[in-house]
């Protein structure tokens, strides 16, 4: 027999005391909308099971959870209040929470404070008045009704409160309220006595601030400026209330300063004011008449030629007031003439902040954009250069779509130019640079400038068909030429297309033999020619291609020591040496062209002859470049001790780069046991001339692997993470770094659950960093 389905409600219902525990916890994380969500679904059921039809009485489980879900709701609601962005929603949170806890005058107090910020004096006095039946000896209930007396103008009832109180229950608040119902009422030397200086009592912030107010109210400014002009000092934090009077009295002791001409004082009174009232979290009504005197301030700083004052004026008004045109105008103003001093007397880096602030308000301004840019070149800031030249360039662009201004249209293909160059050597990504360019050529498809610049770009990222479209373009709409001749074939060489690049470049060369770029790219293209001949053990076309090579550009070094190799190859010495020599004496004073004849020299056994050039090499050029090449050839035939001696002088001034690129290429002959300790010097110099480079780490970690070393492996992988966590120019390496944990923790597993030996890691394979 089938099971009838549950009553959802019930269910519901015997869930409601875990909701219950639930909004308590999410109060206590601080999750007050949750809670306020949680505990709404509690009071929807225990409405539902209180409708009509549903009984004279709740279950008593949900008759139990009603005061509780009510007094939770009221602390949600309390707490959500402090943090509401208008006082209607705080009103309304502290409505409810009333409601649902009439009896805590927390929350009544709270609600009428609220009122009266909302200028709703009677009602505010209706909340203190309830609070007061609840709680009537409450120190905190008694200064609520009075102040809810004043505001509502009873101040016969709030003499009589005063006269029916003892003097040794008047706190200090109280008695302030008590001054300002004499205050009112026109005694202000009785008032103004409450708040004199004793020479016993140490005044509070409060003390201050009433008295200087009250002071300033009766027309006595000296005293007024004296006692704002006081501020208590504090051996601990001060309080919310405290920290808000003393931003009041910062306040009109600026207001003051003012009044009397004091702008220096003024301003940093006034600046003080609104710092501590960011930082308290009650709203203080002085903060909507700031402004007003920051742009008199800023007027007045303006007079006196203290445009600085003035920024910072304006700047505090847009804190206050981010849609203040006038102080928005007036500051971009300012700002752009302090950036045109800073620039006139050499202070450009000083000049650059003040453009750039200026630009954060005016974005599509071109003059700052061209002000900026120049900065940021001469500061050497490539970066922003290239980000102010495309926000100008996008604002010329749309200029242009508006009003086709031929100059206009002119000066945007310059810029564009220039932007591409320098995005290009910027090494920019691809796409970006993609962008610019199309959008150069949207502007004139038929220009040739923007499409010589496609070219040199899809040739930089090694897509020559790209390239050759333009090519082809320019060729169509344009006069036959060497330049375009010579790139056209360098396309087609690229794209296997050898015959075809061969025309090209030798049409290139008929058109004009002196281009330097057909002829680098025809003996470029022949020599790959005379390489692929070499490979085929087709000798005697090898050195005809070598000769045409020659015949171009008689002292080409290339061409006369590949003759030398391939003589050297056919048996034929004499012209081999013929070849070589030929090649020395076309370059004396060429270091690599010793070393590159040398190398031919060793790999045909001519050793003796071989080391007398590495020598005149090393003469030439004693660098760490020299020496590791030198080195390298002897590596190349197996002669591990010499070349690893040539490393180790190489190391002595080498950079962190090319000791790691030395490092890689000694682990080729790794078996080899004397360039051990070669090995290990390399990459201890690694770490002391970069400790914070993580590829020795890396390279360790492989090498370790290799030996069957997990833990030391395990600890250069950990060290090389660290290090680029904390340099964010190194996490394009963090790839690497996930792949190599794959391989370690997979070996890792072999070793422990497979139980293969350590010592048998190297058989796996060899983990290899470029």
């Amino acid at each position: 027999m089938a099971k009838k389905p549950k009553n959802k409600k019930a269910s519901s219902a015997l869930a409601a005391p875990a909701q219950v525990q639930l909004a308590e916890q999410q109060l206590q994380d601080g999750r007050v909308q949750d809670a306020i969500n949680t505990l709404f679904r509690v009071e929807a059921e225990i409405r539902r099971y209180s409708s009509p039809g549903k009984g004279p009485t709740l279950p008593l489980h949900l008759a139990n959870l009603q005061p509780v879900a009510a007094r939770l709701m009221a602390r949600a609601m309390f707490e959500r209040s402090s943090v509401a962005e208008t006082l209607e929603d705080r009103c309304k949170d502290l409505h409810n929470a009333v409601q649902r806890a009439p009896a805590d005058t927390t929350y009544l107090l709270a609600l009428g404070a609220c009122q009266l910020l909302a200028e709703n004096s009677e009602s505010a006095y209706d909340y203190f008045a309830k609070a007061q039946m609840d709680a009537p000896d409450n120190p905190l209930v008694k200064r609520a009704v009075t102040l809810g007396l004043l505001a509502t103008g009873k101040t016969r009832e709030v003499r009589d409160a005063r006269k029916a109180s003892p003097e040794e229950n008047l706190d200090a608040p109280l008695q302030r309220l008590f001054a300002m119902r004499d205050f009112f009422v026109g005694h202000q030397a009785q008032a103004a006595a409450l708040f004199a200086p004793t020479a016993t009592a140490k005044p509070s912030v409060a003390t201050h601030l009433f008295g200087g107010l009250l002071a300033l109210a009766a027309g006595d400014v000296s005293n007024a400026q004296q006692r704002l002009n006081d501020i208590p000092a504090f051996d601990r934090n001060p309080s919310t209330g405290e920290r808000a009077a003393l931003a009041t009295q910062f306040f009109y002791r600026g207001a003051l300063s003012f009044e009397l001409g004091n702008l220096e004082a003024a301003a940093s009174a006034l600046f003080e004011a609104e710092d501590l009232a960011q930082k308290t979290p009650i709203k203080l009504p002085f903060l909507a008449r700031l402004p007003l005197y920051f742009h008199k301030l800023a007027e007045a700083a303006l007079q006196h030629s203290e445009v600085k004052l003035a920024v910072e004026c304006w700047q505090r008004t847009l804190t206050l007031n981010p849609k203040d045109q006038m102080a928005t105008a007036n500051l971009i103003a300012a700002l752009r003439v302090l950036g045109n001093q800073a620039w006139r007397e050499g202070r450009h880096l000083e000049a650059l902040e003040y453009w750039q602030r200026a630009l954060q308000h005016t974005p599509q301004d071109e003059k700052l954009l061209l002000n900026a840019a120049a900065a940021c070149q001469l500061l050497e800031r490539h970066e922003e250069v290239l980000i102010h030249l495309r926000a100008l360039a996008r604002r010329w662009r749309q200029q242009v779509k508006q009003d086709a201004d031929a100059t206009l249209k002119e000066r945007l293909l310059v810029l564009e130019k220039h932007l591409i160059e320098k995005m290009m050597k910027a090494d920019r990504p691809n796409h970006e640079i993609i962008s610019e360019l199309d959008a150069a050529l949207s502007l004139d498809a038929a220009n040739p400038e923007m499409r010589r610049k496609y070219i040199e770009f899809y040739f930089d990222i090694g897509q020559p068909k790209q390239a050759l479209k333009h090519i082809e373009y320019l060729e169509r709409h344009g006069a036959e030429s060497a330049e375009l001749l010579a790139q056209k074939g360098l396309a087609l060489e690229m794209t296997n297309k050898a015959t075809a690049a061969h025309k090209c470049l030798e049409r290139a060369l008929e058109l004009e033999p002196t281009n330097p770029l057909a002829r680098q790219a025809y003996l470029a293209s022949l020599g790959r020619e005379g390489a692929n001949a070499v490979k085929r053990k087709q000798l005697a076309s090898a050195i005809n291609l070598f000769q045409k090579q020659l015949e171009i550009e008689p002292t080409y070094k290339p061409a006369l020591i590949n003759m030398g190799y391939v003589y050297f190859s056919m048996d034929e010495v004499e012209k081999a040496q013929a070849a070589l020599a030929q090649a020395i004496a076309a370059h004396p004073d060429d270091a690599h062209a010793y070393v590159n004849v040398g190398a031919v020299y060793f790999h045909n056994g001519y050793n003796k002859e071989a080391k007398a050039l590495f020598k005149q090499a090393e003469a030439l050029n004693p660098s760490a470049d020299c020496l590791f090449e030198i080195g390298d050839i002897y590596l190349s035939e197996c002669k591990h001790k010499e070349g690893a001696a040539y490393f180790e002088r190489a190391a002595k001034t080498a950079s962190a780069e090319m000791l790691i690129e030395m490092y890689i290429t000694l682990t080729e002959h790794h078996d080899d046991k004397k360039i051990a300790k070669t090995l290990e010097h390399l990459l201890e110099l690694v770490m002391q001339k970069n400790p914070s480079l993580p590829l020795p780490h890396l390279v360790k970690f492989t090498h370790m692997m290799t030996q069957g070393n997990l833990a030391a492996a395990e600890a250069e992988l950990v060290e090389a993470e660290r290090l680029i966590l904390a340099n964010p120019e190194y996490a394009p390496m963090m790839k690497e770094v996930d792949e190599f944990k794959r391989t370690f923790k997979q070996i890792k597993q072999l070793v422990e659950k497979e139980g293969l030996p350590p010592a048998l890691l190297g058989l796996l394979g060899k983990v290899k960093v470029d």
